[in-house]
């Protein structure tokens, strides 16, 4: 006697948690990913999806195709774009001034941009909101993350919700949804996005890098310090609401990009990694009220540490939120010697 059908939204479920289980644990079994899914359901309390036995699961994920599978012209989407790429891959003129703002601002929070996601740019930045490039960006990665799990997993992707936040808002949106489509089906392709209370925008802080949030959110990942500090920043005001201009703005993302990925920023506890965050944001409010962004060129020296990497030497012409990087130190020795 046969067991329920698996459905392909089941299938497309258990691909996006493997998928997302393999960024942070190689390898993960079919085991691991059964639990890490009864794990999901449970705490977003979705009893609307059924989960199959192991043996289906593993068979499921040996269905995934490998990257080393793909074709040449996928493996090319995932190639990081550049100006290079538009020889090979044209793209309409008009949307190129859009693409370069998103890789801008890929380059500054170190999020990867590739030639899939430069394509979903073109296709929307003519959409509502698409003007502000945090949103453009959430949006054309969401699309095409989607489309990328949609190749692997060989099961078409179900966009719906996304097209209908990309064109309904408001009190349109919510009577739409909840006279026509009262329970939804769970989306397993869906990517949350980190949300302020008060300005219902992106929170820049908490929102990078992507994949590591959604881990978080989903249970592949699990650090409680991560989420208390995400919960601290929904109450505190977005971004924008500074008033820094984008090149400040982008200064700013700079700056918490390489304070979070320093050697100090795990040791911190929740209200230690707030305050440095208010703090540098304080900076940057001082800094664009004193001195003009990109006046003139920044002279910088770059000192080569063998084959690791290489190291940034700034000359004294570089704005630097030195008292922030002192307390960052000082609170991260303080958790050490703790």
């Amino acid at each position: 006697m046969g067991g329920y059908r698996v459905t392909e939204t089941t299938e497309r479920f258990l691909t996006s948690i493997y998928e997302s289980l393999k960024k942070h644990k190689k390898n993960p079994s079919a085991q691991k990913v059964l639990d890490t899914a009864h794990e999901y359901l449970a705490i977003h309390k979705r009893n609307d999806i059924f989960l199959p036995q192991i043996r289906k699961t593993q068979q499921i994920i040996s269905n995934i195709i490998k990257p080393k599978e793909l074709s040449r012209e996928e493996k090319i989407q995932q190639e990081n774009w550049s100006m290079g790429s538009l020889p090979k891959y044209l793209l309409p003129a008009e949307s190129i001034p859009y693409i370069m703002q998103v890789w801008r601002y890929c380059c500054h929070t170190d999020e990867i941009f590739t030639i899939r996601q430069a394509k979903w740019v073109s296709r929307l930045f003519r959409f509502p909101y698409s003007e502000f490039t945090t949103r453009l960006w959430c949006i054309s990665y969401i699309y095409s993350k989607k489309e990328e799990l949609s190749v692997i997993s060989q099961i078409d992707p179900d966009t719906f919700f996304d097209d209908v936040n990309l064109v309904m808002h408001g009190l349109e949106q919510q009577t739409f949804l909840e006279i026509l489509h009262k329970e939804p089906d769970i989306d397993p392709f869906g990517i949350g996005l980190p949300i302020n209370d008060e300005d219902n925008w992106p929170i820049e802080e908490a929102l990078h890098p992507i994949d590591y949030y959604n881990a978080i959110l989903n249970g592949i990942v699990s650090n409680e310090r991560d989420k208390d500090l995400i919960n601290k920043l929904i109450k505190i005001p977005a971004l924008p609401r500074l008033m820094l201009g984008t090149e400040m703005e982008m200064i700013y993302l700079d700056w918490f990009t390489f304070i979070r990925k320093s050697e100090y920023w795990p040791y911190l506890n929740a209200e230690h990694a707030l305050d440095i965050i208010l703090k540098l944001r304080d900076w940057a409010v001082k800094q664009k009220s004193i001195i003009q962004v990109a006046e003139r060129p920044i002279k910088y020296n770059v000192e080569f540490v063998k084959k690791r990497g290489h190291k940034l030497t700034f000359k004294d012409e570089l704005p630097t939120p030195d008292e922030v990087l002192n307390l960052l130190s000082e609170y991260a020795n303080k958790e050490v010697t703790k």
